[in-house]
């Protein structure tokens, strides 16, 4: 009886231990795929414009600098 008592303390914590260590596995991968997808729409937005021809020309584009806050941007 003790010793499936300890088992089952000891599963228990390493359990407990395992969720902590997964959830913040868990985040740095949503912030790396976040990452990703960003760069993947900004090399779409750049082959789009290659194929169009507009290079060497002044670009006006509205930019998120956060929070849905959109300025003006000339590149």
């Amino acid at each position: 009886m003790f010793l499936a008592k300890s088992i089952f303390l000891l599963m228990r914590q390493s359990n407990y231990t395992l969720i902590v260590v997964y959830r913040a596995a868990f985040e740095v991968r949503n912030e790396i795929v976040t990452k990703l997808a960003d760069y993947v729409k900004l090399k779409d937005v750049l082959k789009a414009l290659k194929d169009t021809g507009m290079t060497g020309k002044p670009l006006k584009m509205q930019v998120d600098i956060g929070d849905n806050f959109y300025v003006h941007a000339k590149v």
